[in-house]
């Protein structure tokens, strides 16, 4: 009975390690010279060395304007999504993600509507086709609501990112 048991728990911890997604990968990349976050991420993985130093201090230093928040609340909560393509290697992408889960968390956005993957030099992210997503530049922010796209922030906002979020907050978007 004992060594029943002990088979079916090694077999379900097996299967259960193979069905994982391999998020938060870390590699070295030659190109930049120094280890980058590349595929599927999430926020746990720019909070680890060595990216949680530019991470941390970026977002304990942003102060999102007010306003723009309080409405943010209000139009920013249904049938919201977004994709982020950003490169841990990029100064770009260090200044505005940190600065988006700042607004993020002071709206109370559900987390779990956030797809965020990080690719090198070539825009790869490891087997993830992101192509679908046309992106040109690092940082892009692609917002969706209802599961139409209504808007981009590419590389910098217009203004700040929670102006821009804002009016997006106003736009019929396109089909994914």
């Amino acid at each position: 009975m004992k060594r029943t048991l002990f088979y079916t728990l090694a077999v379900f911890i097996f299967i259960s390690c193979n069905t994982q997604k391999n998020i938060n990968q870390v590699v070295y990349n030659e190109a930049v010279k120094s280890k980058i976050l590349i595929g599927e991420i999430n926020r746990k993985g720019m909070q680890k060395k060595p990216f949680k130093e530019w991470y941390n201090a970026e977002y304990e230093s942003y102060t999102p304007n007010e306003k723009t928040i309080a409405n943010l609340q209000k139009y920013m909560q249904e049938n919201s999504e977004f994709i982020i393509v950003l490169a841990t290697w990029c100064p770009d992408s260090r200044r505005e993600v940190p600065r988006f889960y700042k607004i993020i968390d002071l709206i109370g956005f559900d987390e779990s509507n956030i797809k965020v993957y990080a690719v090198d030099r070539d825009f790869k992210a490891n087997d993830i086709d992101i192509k679908k997503y046309d992106i040109k530049k690092v940082p892009t922010f692609i917002y969706y609501h209802y599961g139409y796209e209504a808007g981009r922030i590419i590389e910098t906002p217009k203004t700040t990112i929670e102006d821009d979020l804002f009016e997006f907050t106003k736009v019929k978007g396109k089909s994914k």
